[in-house]
């Protein structure tokens, strides 16, 4: 039997925005549509980062026994070329962070026309790709950083997902870490590292593995295979990216209104 050319895939964060697809790579859906998975449950349970990103957004099986209050995950199936699946696989971390599972879709408006036509990828419910973090990479459930909840609910509201879950989103418990600041470096005499040796050794898609550094809060450290398992060291590793800016735009978009960040280090820092 020949494989489909496109298929469904369940975006319940930050990927039910159209915009944040697009920048992952140009990717562009087909047809995207509202609604939900029965039978499974949101959970913060993806492994993040102490004391700045606890724990990041997963579903998992309902088991028996569970609420059945809970078991429905809201979010968004996009119709993807495999091409564009790739780029996402890349992205999310396919085989080492997240592995792809078979679930079963219903969009809210059972009778919207869906593509491609006569098709089997068109028969409802729909059976859609969705991320689930792999057995290594969960924890047990934590809460999301202010920041995160923030994306989820706003890509929520642009998808216009039901006023009962975006209400669910809204009242979710988050961690703030307003208020954080950088480590200062340790006092003493340290090699002087410039945006040239930053840039040598930079994360680049598809290139083969090498040393990967980045710098936060004055100090470089080396983040070669951890930027291979997350997304967002990798995203901090990127040519002409400085690791302390990066952090602190995430900081600006979760507590809007803290003022100018800085500007990215210069030839000659010391470090």
């Amino acid at each position: 039997m020949e494989e489909a050319n496109e298929l469904w895939y369940f975006s319940f964060g930050a990927n039910m925005n159209g915009n944040v697809l697009a920048a992952r790579g140009g990717i562009v859906p087909k047809q995207s549509l509202p609604g939900k998975l029965s039978g499974w449950k949101l959970a913060f349970t993806m492994k993040g980062y102490a004391g700045v990103e606890p724990a990041w957004a997963n579903v998992e099986p309902i088991g028996s026994g569970e609420d059945a209050n809970n078991s429905e995950v809201h979010g968004v199936a996009h119709l993807l070329t495999w091409s564009d699946l790739d780029k996402l696989d890349r992205h999310e971390g396919q085989g080492y962070a997240y592995e792809r599972q078979t679930a079963l879709f219903v969009p809210y408006d059972e009778q919207i026309q869906l593509q491609p036509e006569n098709d089997s990828t068109s028969a409802l419910p729909l059976k859609v790709q969705v991320y689930v973090a792999v057995q290594n990479m969960t924890v047990a459930a934590d809460v999301p950083s202010e920041r995160y909840i923030k994306i989820m609910i706003d890509g929520a509201r642009e998808a216009q997902l039901s006023e009962t879950y975006l209400a669910q989103l809204q009242s979710q418990e988050s961690f703030s870490f307003a208020g954080t600041v950088m480590p200062t470096p340790p006092p003493g005499s340290h090699p002087t590292i410039t945006p040239d040796d930053m840039h040598a050794h930079a994360f680049i898609d598809d290139e083969d593995a090498k040393a990967t550094w980045v710098c936060m809060g004055g100090l470089v450290y080396d983040a070669t295979g951890l930027a291979r398992k997350r997304a967002m060291v990798r995203n901090m590793c990127r040519p002409g990216v400085e690791g302390t800016r990066f952090a602190l735009g995430i900081l600006a978009s979760a507590y809007p209104g803290g003022g100018p960040l800085p500007e990215p280090f210069t030839s000659g820092t010391q470090l």
